[in-house]
């Protein structure tokens, strides 16, 4: 968005746009882009809250029941039993447990810290799962993975291209006049 302003900018400066779309079409990518981040980082998030919020299924405590054999969660709607295999992964964050199931990858349980009475139960815990799922570890940014250097590669690539066709788009202009 900003390459894009400062391309308007330039060709608008050196008279290859006129004074309103050199001006209008800036603002309106601006305006756009403000209005879509605005959307999607404020409204929508306020929306879903809403709704988990008025769902009562969504919104009722949750029980966790752990030992050696399974984990049951159990609310006023559902009680579900899982066994230790079901979980292939865990992840650690800062304030949950995310146990990643064995046959879908993309689903996961959440255990909230919170739900501990004391560090001394999340400390149990955290042992029973290095016992019953062994590849604990806590969530980091994997640049080993693939995906995430060829994002990291392209993104940089496009970046630096951007930034040449800016620059050659302002000097090229005056070395062709020479």
């Amino acid at each position: 968005m900003l390459c894009q302003m400062i391309y308007f900018g330039i060709a608008w400066k050196q008279g290859g746009l006129s004074y309103g779309i050199g001006i209008l079409l800036p603002l309106g990518l601006f305006a756009f882009l403000f209005f879509y981040l605005t959307f999607a980082l404020l409204l929508q998030p306020l929306i879903v809250a809403n709704r988990v919020e008025k769902d009562e299924r969504l919104s009722s405590p949750v029980d966790f029941v752990v030992d050696e054999e399974q984990i049951l969660f159990k609310n006023k709607f559902t009680e579900t039993k899982l066994d230790w295999g079901s979980f292939q992964k865990v992840i650690e964050s800062k304030s949950h447990f995310l146990l990643i199931y064995t046959v879908n990858k993309n689903m996961f349980q959440i255990i909230p810290k919170r739900a501990f009475a004391s560090s001394e139960d999340e400390q149990s815990f955290r042992e029973l799962l290095n016992t019953k799922i062994p590849r604990l570890q806590k969530f980091q940014f994997d640049l080993k993975n693939p995906v995430v250097l060829l994002a990291i590669v392209f993104t940089i690539g496009f970046c630096l291209f951007q930034c040449a066709v800016a620059t050659f788009s302002f000097f090229l202009p005056a070395l062709l006049s020479d």
